[in-house]
């Protein structure tokens, strides 16, 4: 339902600045859904929506920055004394859910003309807004039981990298395109997204 509502809100602004043609700054728009890069075999798929805004470096080079949300699923790994594993220490895994928001500072390199090929790769500062335990994940079924610090509380800022590349292609006065990107937060939150956007003209 929240992945609806964004996705109306989306479409709404995009279609208000088609139709007046305001002096908006955000000219670039996207949906996404993402998984954690750890335990492929555990979901933990997430959606999330941004918008953006570029500015041109030089040909074919831009920077682009903007605002993000990301609904994201991440295992914890808790270590505790007094396990039944028959040593002091026994771990037990838990799947964490993080709304956030973030602010990507990002170089895109385009290459071609109605269809082209990009890549983004760049930094981000991320707000980790809320935190929720989702139930626990029995460490036999999962492949990294440390997955971050053990047993350590979801801290609310969170610096990281990112990349990615994508396929875009001119339709009328816009752009859409498809890309797939990596982010990997410094302190948590990390995963492989898979954005369908379009950019304005």
């Amino acid at each position: 339902m929240r992945l609806l509502l964004l996705t109306f809100l989306i479409s709404s602004l995009c279609h208000s600045q088609q139709q007046e043609k305001p002096d908006f700054f955000l000219s670039e728009y996207n949906v996404s859904v993402n998984h954690s890069i750890y335990n492929f075999g555990v979901n933990t798929l997430g959606y999330g929506a941004g918008g953006y805004t570029s500015f041109l470096l030089r040909p074919n080079m831009h920077l682009l920055t903007g605002f993000e949300f990301n609904y994201s699923k991440q295992l914890q790994a808790y270590q505790f004394n007094g396990g039944h594993s028959g040593t002091q220490v026994d771990t037990s895994d838990f799947l964490i859910s993080m709304n956030s928001l973030a602010i990507p500072a990002n170089l895109r390199f385009t290459f071609g003309n109605k269809t082209q090929f990009f890549t983004d790769f760049g930094f981000f500062v991320e707000a980790i807004i809320s935190a929720n335990r989702l139930g626990s994940v029995s460490p036999t079924n999962t492949t990294s039981l440390l997955t971050f610090s053990s047993g350590e509380n979801i801290p609310t800022f969170n610096p990281g990298a990112n990349c990615g590349f994508g396929l875009s292609r001119q339709f009328g006065a816009n752009t859409y395109y498809l890309k797939t990107e990596i982010k990997y937060g410094v302190l948590n939150n990390r995963y492989l997204k898979l954005c369908l956007g379009m950019r304005l003209k």
